[in-house]
């Protein structure tokens, strides 16, 4: 782990200053979440306005990073409901 810059070199390494769960609640996760698109039936997303042409193509990846797993979460979720 790089103390000054505060981040792990290793995917999976917990930090020694903090729990895993913190990095959900981190200036990168907050600052993203204005970008989520809500879920609507049969799974597909609403529209947000702040994802337009000039949106940077770092958010649009962790974008359809994060609905990938959301679907993925959703999928397992209906699954372990039967």
């Amino acid at each position: 782990m790089d103390e000054e810059r505060g981040y792990v070199e290793h995917p999976g390494e917990v930090a020694a200053d903090g729990c895993p769960g913190g990095w959900a609640r981190c200036g990168f996760a907050t600052s993203f979440s204005k970008y989520i698109r809500p879920r609507i039936e049969g799974g597909g997303h609403d529209d947000n306005p702040r994802i337009h042409k000039d949106t940077p193509a770092h958010v649009l990846d962790a974008l359809t990073y994060f609905e990938t797993q959301q679907a993925l979460a959703e999928a397992e979720f209906q699954r372990q409901a039967r």
